[in-house]
C-alpha cells in the first residue's frame, strides 16, 4: 500500500506536469494537419467534411497481471501530448458548419476510464482537465460515449 502511495506521488512530478510543450502547439499541429488533409480533398473535388480519428497504443502485458512499462504511438504524442493508452482524438471540420452535432471544428479525446483496480494497481491516470489542458482539445469524453457522439 505504502509503494502505490509513493508511485502516484511520484506520477505527480513525472512527466504529465513538466510538459515542456505548451498546448497551443498541438493545437497547431491539429490545425495543419486538417489544413493538409482539405487541401488533398480539394485537389480531389470532395471538400464538404474533413475528419480524422487517430487511436492511441494499447497496454501490452508480458503475463495476464504483467504489463510491459507503456510507451504511447509516436504520432499519437506528437499531435494531442496524451500517454493513456487506448485514448482516442477526433478533429475535423465541414465547410456546412455542422459535423456530427458539433460545430465548425471538432477536436475531442475520448480516454478509457480507469476501475478502482486499475487505479490501485496502476496509479491514478490523467484526469480530464489534465488532458485538456495538455492536449488543447475542446473535450474530454469516455470512450464508451464515442459510439453515441457518432
Amino acid at each position: 500500500m505504502i509503494a502505490g502511495h509513493v508511485f502516484n506521488s511520484f506520477r505527480h512530478f513525472s512527466t504529465y506536469s513538466l510538459r515542456s510543450i505548451p498546448a497551443f502547439d498541438y493545437v497547431e499541429r491539429r490545425q495543419q494537419l486538417i489544413e493538409n488533409l482539405l487541401k488533398e480533398c480539394d485537389n480531389s473535388g470532395d471538400k464538404n467534411a474533413v475528419f480524422a480519428l487517430m487511436i492511441s497504443r494499447p497496454k501490452t502485458f508480458s503475463a495476464p497481471d504483467v504489463p510491459h512499462p507503456y510507451r504511447q504511438c509516436s504520432h499519437f504524442r506528437y499531435f494531442c501530448g496524451i500517454e493513456e493508452p487506448r485514448a482516442r482524438i477526433l478533429i475535423g471540420t465541414s465547410e456546412s458548419g455542422i459535423l456530427f452535432l458539433f460545430l465548425n471544428k471538432l477536436k475531442v479525446i475520448f480516454m478509457e476510464p480507469q476501475t478502482k483496480h486499475q487505479v490501485l494497481w496502476d496509479g491514478a491516470s490523467q484526469d480530464v482537465n489534465e488532458v485538456r489542458n495538455i492536449s488543447g482539445v475542446n473535450q474530454v469524453r469516455f470512450n464508451f460515449d464515442m459510439i453515441s457522439e457518432l
